[in-house]
Formats: C-alpha cells, structure tokens, sequence
C-alpha cells in the first residue's frame, strides 16, 4: 500500500513537471513569434521560415497503424 501511494505521489510531482515544462515552451515559443512578428510586419512568408510545421509529413501520410505508406509508381 505505501508504494502504491509513492508511486502516484511520484506520478503526480512528474506530471506537474511536465506541466510546468509545457507552459515554460509555450510561453517562450509564443514570445519568440511575437519578436519575428515585430521584426518582420506585414511579411508571412519571412516569418513562417523561422517555424517549422508541426506534423511531420510522414506521419500524416501513415497507413492506420502510424507506419509510412509505401511508395506509389
């Protein structure tokens, strides 16, 4: 019963670090657009070459189970 109870302490304090962790990133990320926005007013395409896309192109062009579809010829 006491591990149990550690172990969930323990689950909770690493869940409230990468909590935490998050936000840090975030809070950072949306910083550093706000300065590449100021830099470069009124010009999208300078300020979307300091970002990269989020999805990866492998995965959203996966079969179902997440592998890569084959090429097509």
């Amino acid at each position: 019963m006491a591990a149990r109870k550690s172990g969930w302490e323990k689950l909770g304090e690493a869940r409230g670090a990468e909590d935490g962790a998050r936000e840090s990133w975030v809070s950072a990320y949306d910083a550093n657009a706000g300065s590449i926005r100021t830099i470069f007013p009124r010009n999208r395409k300078r300020q979307d070459l300091y970002f990269e896309d989020f999805r990866d192109k492998t995965v959203a062009e996966s079969d179902d189970d997440g592998e890569p579809k084959p090429p097509t010829q």
